[in-house]
């Protein structure tokens, strides 16, 4: 029986494909799937489970058309998806490599330590709070995710830096 595609659910999709007994034609693994594997977009697209979790690990709109998600239906259930933790996730450690690069830089050091001996306005709490967020990030429970970075070297230096601005 040929019939729209099932895809084409509330998009500009024209595409038409061959639809038995409820099966479909996942547009990531371009896979004939059964409808137990069917994981429904908001946007009505369907996709089979695995792909769109391995999807949702890198982007949180629809494959097909973009319009962003942050669910899924699969099985008559609505599941969330991870991509907000892990861009969080990245982003700290976009932080973290940025703070730790920053005070590794001989120059920028001395500027600090310039704007420390000068006593510009809120020097001495942006060092605190560099120094503070250091040492959480060192923590046995945040240390693993920041394994590639020499935190004790950052750590040790914005120590350095707020012993300046307490002088």
């Amino acid at each position: 029986m040929k019939t729209k595609c099932s895809l084409a659910i509330g998009s500009k999709c024209a595409k038409t494909c061959v639809l038995q007994k409820g099966t479909y034609d996942c547009s990531v693994c371009m896979e004939n799937k059964g409808p137990k594997t069917a994981a429904k977009l908001p946007c009505g697209h369907h996709f089979c489970k695995p792909c769109i979790d391995k999807w949702s690990k890198r982007e949180t709109s629809c494959p097909l058309c973009r319009k962003a998600y942050s669910s899924y239906r699969y099985r008559g259930k609505v599941v969330k998806t991870q991509r907000k933790t892990q861009r969080k996730d990245e982003l700290m450690q976009v932080v973290v490599i940025a703070t730790t690069d920053f005070l590794e830089h001989k120059e920028y050091r001395e500027c600090l330590r310039e704007e420390i001996v000068q006593k510009k306005p809120g020097i001495d709490l942006l060092m605190k709070c560099i120094q503070r967020s250091l040492q959480i990030l060192s923590e046995p429970g945040n240390r693993e995710r920041f394994a590639n970075i020499d935190l004790a070297q950052a750590l040790a230096t914005a120590g350095e830096l707020v012993g300046l601005t307490e002088e």
